[in-house]
């Protein structure tokens, strides 16, 4: 009986890490055939190591020079393969196909795809998007008198684009900080009426809070 356990078992592993192993193989399959763009070495499950959190478009930029073909490269985060598109053009184009519309699948998104607009797709995000059009109209936006949510929306905007252009000047950045801001500042004058500065407590949190919806919306499903 202990050996017909221990068998399962072991057949059960080995099912389990061929089909974390499987996309691997097939992705270095097609890389050999050029079906594929290629990338830095990776390893099965564990992906591609030496990727720096902290400035990762520093070594994008050098992957991008080195296997870069066509605008596009490879690498794994993990068993998921990502493709990394660098030509601004191709990027419009892809924009356009069907064949990529939809969500990435993430936690949030299987939390809430039927219920926010941010995650939803397909009929359900047109439904959503009917009802959320009007209820911010009765809330304050689009023409008539009542444009205040519009208008806390176009100062955001406004500050963001000028955050952009401060941090730009001074050479590759991430854009979360800026994002973060200006999410937490429109919730805040939505509700408050007034902005918060960045050095209140309450910022701090709010961004903090607007930080982990943004780290588990963009965490891949397991």
């Amino acid at each position: 009986m202990l050996q017909i356990v221990v068998i399962i078992a072991c057949g059960a592993l080995i099912a389990y890490l061929a089909r974390l192993i499987k996309p691997y193989v097939s992705a270095q399959i097609a890389r050999s055939k050029g079906s594929l763009p290629g990338g830095p070495p990776s390893y099965p499950i564990i992906g591609t190591l030496g990727i720096d959190d902290d400035e990762p478009w520093a070594l994008m930029t050098k992957w991008n020079n080195l296997y870069g073909k066509d605008g596009m490269f490879t690498f794994f985060l993990g068993p998921q393969l990502q493709v990394v598109i660098t030509d601004a053009e191709l990027v419009r184009t892809l924009l356009k196909d069907p064949r990529l519309d939809g969500r990435p699948d993430t936690n949030l998104k299987r939390i809430f795809s039927s219920h926010a607009l941010a995650f939803s797709e397909g009929t359900v995000w047109k439904d959503i998007r009917r009802f959320e059009i009007m209820a911010l109209k009765d809330f304050g936006r689009g023409s008539g008198s009542k444009n205040l949510l519009e208008e806390y929306c176009q100062q955001a905007a406004t500050d963001l684009v000028a955050d952009v252009q401060e941090e730009a000047a001074r050479g590759p950045f991430s854009t979360r900080s800026a994002i973060l801001k200006c999410v937490a500042n429109s919730i805040a004058t939505t509700l408050c009426s007034t902005a918060l500065k960045s050095d209140d407590p309450r910022f701090a949190r709010l961004t903090d809070n607007v930080n982990v919806v943004f780290t588990e919306g963009t965490t891949p499903n397991r």
